[in-house]
């Protein structure tokens, strides 16, 4: 927990999310052995008790045990409603079959069979990419709440991200209050401006602080949502938004950007002025990396593991050394 703290503390945080609705466990194990290996230390995953234990598979196959203490999972759980808690669902009878919405799939979670088309509920994450693509209304979103409060309190974790972009303060609060009389570790709560004024996330923030102790929380300042791993300005610009609203509040918090980020989001960052303590890499992270975890060989080649940490070495290496 020191080393994850210190990190934030140093302002050079970075954490890899995995999909807080992704089971995909060959994925998850693969996606945290490349990155904690090519140096990052904090990833964020469902709080399913399979895909801990995948990510703690990923992390043995490359981290030696007298470090692996070094290195921190945060489970993230959602209140329904919050779009990163949502599954696609085929509609049959408005589908026609044409296939625009498995290439708009990033996670390969549309598959075919028989010529029918079927949602892979393991891998599907929730983005809405292939719903936005249909022209047809063929293809809906459900909404569930994953939380494991209970259980999640007693498994060995670093964090827990209560994923709070709903329409209703009281039940945020709920969660929150059972989360601070019941986990010791770091908390982390993901807000957008959907739902609230700036007047109104203040005074929530404000009331959710006093419930644990300060800079025991990270507000992870959550923009564009899963915005299909685009690298430019744009997609990070309701980020550096929200960052900028909350810097102001003064919180004795650490500010985590979140939400369409890529490494524009940190040279925007830097040109506002925008204090912030980490980032959160989703979507741009793991479309880097998939043309390679993705090859079946992937853990024998070891020319696939090797140029993937080149990779996202390059890619990160400026910020990791901050």
């Amino acid at each position: 927990m020191e080393s994850l703290i210190k990190s934030l503390e140093n302002k050079n945080c970075i954490k890899i999310v995995c999909g807080a609705g992704n089971k995909n466990l060959d994925e998850i194990e693969k996606l945290i052995a490349v990155y904690a290996k090519a140096g990052v230390k904090f990833f964020d995953i469902s709080s399913d008790k399979d895909v801990i234990k995948a990510a703690n598979n990923g992390l043995a196959k490359v981290i030696s045990k007298h470090k692996l203490h070094n290195y921190h999972l945060c489970c993230s759980i959602g209140l329904k409603g919050d779009v990163h808690f949502r599954k696609a669902f085929i509609n049959k009878k408005n589908c026609i079959g044409c296939n625009e919405c498995i290439s708009a799939c990033l996670q390969s979670a549309i598959i075919k069979s028989h010529d029918i088309l079927q949602v892979d509920k393991d891998n599907c994450i929730g983005c809405a990419k292939c719903s936005d693509k249909c022209a047809n209304d063929a293809i809906g979103l459900e909404y569930y709440e994953s939380s494991h409060l209970a259980r999640l309190v007693k498994d060995n974790i670093s964090c827990i991200e209560l994923h709070a972009a709903i329409d209703n303060s009281e039940k945020i609060i709920k969660c929150w209050e059972y989360l601070s009389n019941n986990f010791d570790g770091l908390l982390s709560i993901s807000i957008n401006r959907k739902y609230i004024s700036d007047t109104n996330l203040k005074k929530l923030l404000n009331h959710i602080i006093v419930l644990k102790s300060p800079f025991r929380c990270i507000i992870q300042v959550d923009g564009k949502s899963m915005n299909s791993g685009a690298e430019n300005f744009n997609s990070s610009l309701q980020t550096i938004a929200l960052a900028d609203v909350v810097n102001e509040f003064n919180l004795p918090a650490y500010i985590m950007l979140s939400g369409g980020t890529n490494l524009k989001t940190i040279q925007l960052a830097r040109l506002c002025d925008i204090d912030f303590h980490g980032i959160a890499f989703g979507s741009f992270a793991r479309k880097l990396v998939y043309p390679f975890i993705s090859k079946p060989e992937f853990w024998e080649d070891k020319t696939l593991f090797e140029n993937a940490i080149i990779l996202i070495q390059k890619y990160f290496s400026d910020f990791l050394i901050r």
